[in-house]
């Protein structure tokens, strides 16, 4: 179980219904693709779908809205890739989206690897830091994956920090050329709830402030166990007198 390659951050503002980014090899077939993007619209921000041009099938991982923006976890597993590999994020309006994505593929996960997810939000103004906690994990070794997307109106800088014993895959500290937020991950060894907290400013008082926040668990592959084989013993061979 490992991290592969990752695309660096993508930034998209005042796009239409779709937004479009490409790994620069096409990742290992086989192996787990997670796109880690957070949006901001006037309306409020959603995504309808994630695709790309392979063919495979993204499930989202969203939660409700606060302060017009949304922090959204897709992952396709055991993927088929050959060639360019280009990801397409489907905005649900067809305008004015504000838009930061990353993507990442990891290597040596289950066929089916998807185990404990869960989303948070706490509408404008925050009064809090942003925070998402999962279900325990089923298995020690898991890749756990999680996104913010904070809102701060007017904020050319909301200070968001990488979670505790997490590594961060992008982030964005300017909300107010384009949306604010952070997707971060790490590598678990042990069975556990999962908690993700982003230090961030709370600042901002009208209703398009606020965060959201989601966080997705994905199991290694599980190797059996070799066993030695038992010692064999020949036959003994009684003699009575």
């Amino acid at each position: 179980m490992a991290l592969g390659q990752t695309v660096g951050k993508q930034v998209f503002d005042d796009v239409g219904a779709s937004s479009s980014f490409s790994f620069g090899t096409g990742p290992a077939a086989g192996s787990t693709v997670v796109v880690a993007f957070w949006g901001w619209h006037a309306a409020g921000y959603d995504a309808s779908s994630v695709t790309d041009n392979q063919g495979n099938s993204y499930s989202l991982i969203k939660p409700t809205g606060a302060g017009h923006s949304m922090g959204v976890i897709a992952f396709a597993a055991n993927v088929a890739s050959s060639g360019t590999f280009t990801i397409t994020i489907n905005h649900a309006s067809g305008t004015g989206n504000y838009v930061v994505a990353t993507a990442a593929e990891f290597t040596g996960l289950a066929s089916s690897p998807a185990d404990q997810s869960a989303t948070a939000s706490d509408p404008g103004p925050q009064a809090n830091d942003a925070t998402v906690t999962s279900g325990a994990t089923t298995q020690a070794d898991e890749v756990v994956v999680a996104v913010a997307a904070v809102a701060v109106s007017g904020s050319t800088n909301i200070a968001i920090t990488t979670p505790a014993g997490f590594t961060n895959l992008a982030a964005e500290q300017n909300h107010n050329a384009h949306c604010g937020g952070s997707a971060d991950f790490k590598i678990v060894a042990a069975t556990g709830a999962q908690t993700a907290a982003w230090s961030h400013n709370d600042v901002g008082s009208s209703a398009d402030d606020g965060w959201t926040a989601a966080v997705l668990t994905l199991k290694a592959t599980v190797v059996a166990a070799l066993f030695p084989p038992f010692p064999s013993r020949e036959p003994t061979t009684q003699l009575r007198m």
